[in-house]
């Protein structure tokens, strides 16, 4: 369901790509060929809108982030179907393991998980099927298909439909589990969808056969029905249903008579009706984005304009992380090469590449120690990064009266890149921004020649050991050539 809730724009995820309407204009943000999506797949019900921006499902079942300004922000977790269900959570179908459970939650701190049923009553429904009898399948975890898996979300709960498996579930507000799930017959060319409604859900189901019959099921009993044929799209607004049928749009209250309320060319072919929050309905099918919206003397469909624009290249957003509390600490960059401590007789320059994994730390104190001091003279320490400082040594110790920022929270990686150890490592120290970073030089006078150990500790004054960083190395020093 397209919810632009607590968002002044509407945002169109449709067969051209992502696009914003704007006084009545349609302004172009991501074609779909930088999206990778294929244009049958592209529809509303792949996309969650929010006051700062929104996510999308690509083609390559990534989901991706963007802003209102359009900048967008891979988020490296696979993902099948969306549905917002308030201003911060949603339920999102994702993949863990072998197979594809949904999540239920804050956006990317979902705490409920919700497994395809086990426990899958058959639901009967008279049509005529061209095989005969009523194809149920044996299926039990959900599909891993675009398009083929469906949630529907309306204030705090959502209903799923899986095309493949046959199975729809309805999630209610406060439960651990599906409060409803059934297996109905499907086959190729049939049609099944599911739309929270009034206490229950509403399931709509066309045989292969074109014959089809809409229920509204509450407490696992269907306490209305009215027989359709050649269902293309559903949809549950307020206290109607609305259903698209041999090129009409109908409302069907239950308890009452289907209502037709247009007819049109452009609603014959199979698609889905997301609801816009101003009241309008969009009709989505592989190549085409109609809108339908009642004026005050008839109900009208037409042609989404094209857009106003090009959409430019694709702008991925700057990623922010959340900065860590508490004690300051450093430690080596784990993925700069270390390069042996060796020599000469005379001026010498030894440095560190560091980085911050503890909270913002101040004046930074520098010691030499260990059995290589006899070796090295130090003079002077350097610290570059977000800002340069530098201080003279006295004696074996020197301060630096710098600002380091805190280290970021970094997220588990995605499950693309976990699998190989080495792969896991990299994409974690590259989410590091740079103000992390810092690089310290010791400039010193290498005296004479021999080999043994040096330390360097780098500690933070209130902090004493704590969060310090003690590097210990073979220090070999040659005579001058």
């Amino acid at each position: 369901m397209a919810d632009a809730t607590k968002n002044s724009r509407t945002w169109i995820y449709g067969h051209g790509g992502l696009a914003r309407e704007e006084s009545g204009d349609l302004v172009a943000v991501l074609d779909s060929a930088s999206l990778g999506f294929d244009a049958p797949l592209a529809r509303q019900s792949m996309l969650a809108v929010h006051a700062e921006g929104g996510h999308l499902v690509r083609g390559d079942q990534e989901l991706l982030a963007f802003d209102n300004e359009g900048a967008v922000q891979p988020k490296g977790r696979r993902a099948y179907a969306l549905a917002r269900l308030d201003a911060d959570r949603w339920a999102i179908a994702t993949r863990e393991g072998r197979e594809v459970v949904v999540r239920v939650g804050r956006r990317g701190a979902e705490g409920l998980r919700l497994r395809s049923p086990r426990e899958l009553p058959k639901r009967v429904i008279g049509l005529q099927w061209r095989g005969g009898e009523a194809p149920f399948t044996r299926r039990k975890r959900f599909s891993e298909t675009l398009g083929r898996l469906q949630l529907r979300g309306e204030q705090g709960r959502f209903a799923l439909a899986d095309l493949d498996a046959g199975i729809v579930a309805l999630w209610s507000e406060g439960s651990m589990d599906w409060t409803f799930s059934a297996r109905f017959p499907v086959a190729e060319g049939s049609f099944l969808d599911a739309h929270p409604f009034r206490d229950g859900v509403v399931v709509a189901l066309c045989s292969d056969t074109g014959e089809g019959r809409i229920e509204y099921i509450e407490g696992g009993e269907t306490r209305a029905s009215v027989s359709v044929q050649n269902v293309v799209a559903l949809a549950a607004r307020g206290d109607a249903v609305y259903f698209a049928a041999d090129g009409s749009l109908q409302r069907w209250v239950p308890g009452d008579a289907a209502e037709p309320l247009l007819e049109s060319e452009y609603l014959r072919r199979p698609g889905e009706i997301a609801c816009v929050p101003d009241g309008r309905f969009l009709f989505q099918e592989n190549e085409r984005t109609v809108w339908i919206e009642c004026t005050e003397e008839s109900w009208l469909a037409r042609p989404m304009k094209a857009p106003t624009n090009d959409a430019g290249p694709m702008v991925v957003a700057k990623q922010t992380l959340p900065r860590k509390k508490g004690p300051p600490q450093l430690v080596l960059d784990a993925m700069a090469e270390l390069t042996p401590w060796a020599l000469e007789t005379g001026e010498a320059v030894l440095t560190f590449p560091l980085v911050m994994v503890g909270g913002p730390g101040e004046e930074l104190i520098v010691e030499v120690g260990g059995p290589g001091k006899s070796l090295f003279r130090p003079l002077r320490v350097n610290v570059e990064g977000a800002a340069v400082v530098a201080a003279d040594f006295e004696g074996l110790r020197a301060t630096l009266p710098c600002a380091l920022s805190a280290g970021v929270e970094v997220p588990e990686p995605p499950k693309s890149v976990a699998r190989r150890k080495a792969d896991a490592k990299a994409w974690h120290w590259a989410q590091i921004p740079d103000d992390c970073r810092i690089t310290l030089t010791l400039v010193g006078e290498a005296k004479k020649a021999g080999s043994a150990l040096l330390t360097v500790r780098m500690a933070f004054a209130e902090q004493g050991r704590q969060g310090s960083l003690l590097r210990g190395q073979t220090l070999t020093v040659r005579d001058a050539t």
